[in-house]
């Protein structure tokens, strides 16, 4: 089968844990969404694949309709970290390359190449995602220096403070820890005051 040059984007629009009234456990709803370069008028459905390792997916759903641009996994056994990649169809079966990988471990703010400056670098906060109820620690990555850590909440949301002022200046890459999981996004840590206009001068 041939395969779409253009990918789609996925990301999590919610995670939610809920009680089933069939099952004792805890259980996660994923709700995923993403950006297509079609509206459906040449895709004809998506499908969605899923596992716990990143790049091994184990799981998939049924074709999701190509007009579509969210879908809500249910009832995913709790306590586990999830990575979801999509591919689109065509009528015919050509498929696309597998999309961006997601995971329910993530930093959610700030993205990548973000920027700590005078503003904000004795309160900067990081939020996130991950498994209910755990321990979720934040390092620099360069010195593995604990910077602050917090317990997500019963909905896996986490938001963890920190102050960067032990820190040396420049790039800087914070690395966020929950279990045997991590991720890290990468930035600049600047604290030097802003420079003064130039070429000053007087119009008319």
């Amino acid at each position: 089968m041939r395969s779409f040059k253009k990918k789609i984007k996925i990301f999590i629009i919610n995670l939610l844990v809920s009680l089933f009234i069939s099952t004792p456990a805890l259980a996660l709803d994923v709700t995923l969404g993403w950006s297509t370069w079609d509206e459906g008028l040449y895709i004809d459905h998506f499908v969605i694949y899923w596992g716990n390792r990143s790049g091994v997916y184990t799981n998939n759903t049924p074709p999701v309709m190509g007009n579509q641009t969210s879908h809500t996994i249910t009832g995913l056994p709790n306590g586990e970290v999830y990575f979801f990649v999509m591919k689109s169809f065509d009528a015919k079966g050509n498929e696309s390359e597998f999309s961006n990988e997601i995971s329910t471990f993530n930093i959610q703010i700030p993205g990548d190449n973000f920027k700590a400056n005078l503003s904000n670098y004795t309160s900067f906060t990081l939020t996130g995602t991950g498994v209910a109820s755990t321990l979720i620690e934040t390092f620099d990555k360069n010195s593995m220096t604990l910077l602050g850590s917090t317990t997500s909440d019963a909905s896996g949301n986490w938001s963890i403070t920190v102050n960067l002022s032990p820190l040396t200046e420049g790039p800087l890459v914070l690395l966020a820890r929950q279990s045997a999981m991590e991720i890290e996004i990468s930035g600049i840590y600047d604290i030097d005051p802003p420079s003064a206009p130039e070429l000053l001068s007087i119009t008319k």
